[in-house]
């Protein structure tokens, strides 16, 4: 093992320009994205507590967060701003379902680590939340994780550390950015984690990008990726293996590969894949590293 590492490890060197340039694209990704922290965490569960998120920090809330605990209903519901005098609605990455009003209830997507932001997204937005009452206009935020007469509704019942996808408007240009949450299996409490978009208008982002973490858990895990010949090389140096996993998507989030990691040292046949970009994404002892690969000829 001590061998085939050391070869490995001189192959890495040697195509170390190739490496280089992908780590640096990685690097350089992460730098094209705006990322903030929410610190502390923020924590919602109290009855009508509320979280207003300004993705860009341009000083206006561009979502609103709230626990609604009070009557038949109770879960994490968010609402997405808008202004109707400028014609400017922000929204979120998710599913409708029509409603006895002849409108829509809105369900927030849960994105995994890398996966794509971008037009191929669904996205709703308030104006497809509206419905007509008795000659009033109403609506019904999106619902996160909400339980109503003991049904529930939302996809983020009991999500640990995921991403919803978010599309903000702003001087006629929209903006691609993700919030990371974790909601309890009774959808009575959210967290709120950090948030991140990409600042140049229509260009996608992808899930979790821009998360300084990511960097710095190649430090930590002390892992190398490269693909050569057709053969995608995992090696995590010193790395006590915990559930162990590698996932490997196009950059149009399609899974392409799952792997389960047993050793330290891993060969993957990447042969039958097109040639492309592609995001190798390794857990390891609830720790992610995500990084872009190029497979050549």
């Amino acid at each position: 093992m001590k061998n085939e590492k050391s070869t490995l490890l001189n192959k890495l060197k040697a195509y170390s320009a190739s490496v280089g340039t992908v780590l640096s694209s990685a690097a350089a990704a992460n730098a094209q994205v705006v990322y903030t922290d929410i610190s502390p965490d923020t924590t919602l569960n109290t009855d009508q507590a509320q979280y207003i998120l300004d993705l860009n920090n341009d000083g206006t809330g561009d979502y609103t967060f709230t626990m609604d605990l009070a009557g038949n209903g109770k879960g994490a519901v968010m609402t997405p701003g808008y202004s109707q005098a400028a014609g400017v609605y922000n929204a979120v990455g998710g599913s409708l379902k029509k409603n006895a009003f002849d409108g829509n209830y809105g369900y927030p997507y849960v994105f995994s680590m890398s996966e794509k932001i971008d037009t191929a997204v669904k996205f709703f937005d308030l104006k497809d939340l509206l419905f007509q009452y008795n000659n009033q206009t109403y609506f019904f935020p999106a619902q996160i994780a909400y339980t109503y007469k003991a049904s529930p509704y939302g996809n983020w019942f009991g999500v640990e550390d995921m991403y919803m996808p978010l599309r903000i408007t702003k001087d006629s240009s929209q903006f691609y950015g993700w919030v990371r949450c974790s909601v309890s299996e009774d959808g009575q409490s959210i967290k709120l984690k950090d948030y991140a978009y990409n600042p140049k208008a229509g260009q996608p982002v992808f899930a979790g990008q821009g998360d300084p973490t990511g960097i710095n858990a190649v430090a930590d895990l002390k892992i190398n990726i490269y693909a050569y010949d057709g053969i995608l090389n995992i090696i995590m140096d010193n790395s006590v293996l915990n559930n162990a996993q590698l996932e490997l998507r196009s950059v149009l989030g399609q899974i392409v590969k799952n792997v389960e990691l047993s050793k330290s040292t891993s060969h993957i046949n990447v042969s039958d894949l097109p040639m492309g970009v592609y995001i190798a994404t390794v857990y390891n002892d609830g720790k992610t590293f995500s990084v872009k690969i190029a497979l050549t000829n």
